[in-house]
């Protein structure tokens, strides 16, 4: 018996009972199938392929290239303008 599913990419184990997103390989996040594969839908503050990276506030440039993002704590951020502009985010 193998444990290969051919032509069907996204089950595995014996007889093909088991989908990818039953692995659970999103660590802090939602699994989806999809035709052909997963994705991960991440939870607010994190990232990468398999939600197991930690976001930074900065990380997602949210001063706009208007300023320079600086780090308040780890959910925070503030945007430091620069010249000619002003204002939140």
């Amino acid at each position: 018996m193998s444990d290969t599913c051919i032509g069907l990419y996204i089950y595995v184990g014996p007889f093909c009972g088991l989908s990818l997103c039953d692995l659970n390989p999103c660590l802090f996040g939602e699994c989806v199938l999809t035709e052909k594969s997963i994705k991960c839908v991440c939870q607010l503050g994190y990232g990468g392929e398999r939600c197991d990276r930690r976001m930074k506030p900065c990380d997602d440039n949210p001063c706009s290239g208007h300023g320079d993002c600086v780090e308040v704590n780890k959910t925070s951020y503030r945007c430091m303008c620069h010249a000619w502009w002003e204002g939140e985010i």
